[in-house]
């Protein structure tokens, strides 16, 4: 099964004229350009195919996994990314993957995301 791109967040790195501005996912960059993420996810491909600009996004190699709350009804059983509850719970992957959707609630399992940010 193919993951899932919105359980892990890329870190990138914004420049100006050479000079570091932040650090962030490509929402959070482009929020703080002013551009839509697609804009920057072109500037990110530029910088990364050698374009000469004066701004650059540059992707730091940094990936930071998701973290959920795993719950059998009503009881937490632990935190963790779906890699480590998959490994420490004994779970199929996709029926991980299938926790975290919103159809799942009426379950007496479900995976809640539990980080708001990547640090």
């Amino acid at each position: 099964m193919a993951r899932d791109s919105s359980l892990r967040r890329k870190i990138y790195e914004y420049y100006y004229d050479d000079a570091f501005i932040m650090r962030g996912t490509i929402d959070e960059i482009a929020e703080h350009m002013g551009i839509t993420p697609k804009s920057a996810r072109v500037l990110a491909s530029n910088t990364k195919h050698g374009r000469e600009s004066r701004q650059a996004i540059e992707f730091t190699g940094e990936v930071i996994e998701a973290e959920f709350a795993y719950y059998r009804g009503d009881a937490l059983v632990m935190f963790g990314t779906i890699d480590e509850i998959v490994a420490q719970t004994g779970l199929k992957y996709s029926t991980a993957i299938w926790y975290t959707y919103p159809a799942a609630d009426r379950g007496r399992s479900k995976l809640e995301r539990v980080d708001d940010s990547y640090e």
